[in-house]
């Protein structure tokens, strides 16, 4: 049985159902092995019930050379969003307790948790979190900037560290899935899926 959020579609050859985490799963192995995105697309294809959602699946793992070449880049990533949530989260009990109160101040757990439970994703390199990741740091330079006037010097820390995770967000998730657009995979001229 799938579990809560899993399609699954049955697999004929092999009498067993094909889900979303088996997909993932697959294509990690196969891509480990030396085989391409595409060939993976290709032998699934037609034991998944929906290219599209199997050509979003697969757009999620990055290649082999690539995981190996931004691991260093991504770890650091992970250091600076853990920082930004726990600073954003020590601004809110700072602001809290001071007299003056920003219209933003109800986001502000909200942002850090979101940024701190997505670096589990950023973690695993898994694509698809890095462009929201990014925008959920802007949203939160935007909100913090409210709070400097109550607490100028963390607020800047705040607002250095929310700037630091959206470029490296930005460009570490650019890097590792230069195939995928804003919210999935991109398409050729042909209108074949570029994993």
């Amino acid at each position: 049985m799938a579990g809560k959020g899993e399609k699954m579609q049955k697999d004929d050859d092999a009498g067993q159902y094909l889900t979303e985490r088996d997909v993932l799963r697959l294509t990690k192995e196969a891509l480990d092995q030396g085989r391409t995105k595409q060939q993976v697309f290709e032998e699934l294809s037609p034991r998944f019930y929906s290219k599209e959602h199997l050509a979003q699946l697969i757009s999620t793992i990055p290649e082999v050379e690539l995981r190996k070449t931004y691991r260093g880049t991504n770890q650091a990533l992970v250091v600076v969003m853990v920082l930004a949530g726990a600073s954003h989260l020590v601004l809110l009990l700072l602001t809290v307790h001071s007299k003056g109160r920003s219209a933003f101040t109800l986001f502000n757990p909200v942002i850090a948790l979101l940024v701190v439970f997505l670096t589990r994703r950023i973690y695993q390199m898994s694509g698809g979190v890095y462009v929201p990741v990014g925008l959920l740091s802007l949203i939160g330079v935007l909100d913090t900037i409210g709070l400097v006037p109550t607490n100028p010097l963390w607020s800047l820390v705040d607002i250095a560290l929310f700037i630091t995770t959206a470029i490296l967000s930005f460009h570490v998730g650019g890097h590792l899935f230069p195939h995928r657009g804003w919210i999935g995979p991109l398409k050729d001229e042909n209108g074949n899926y570029l994993l």
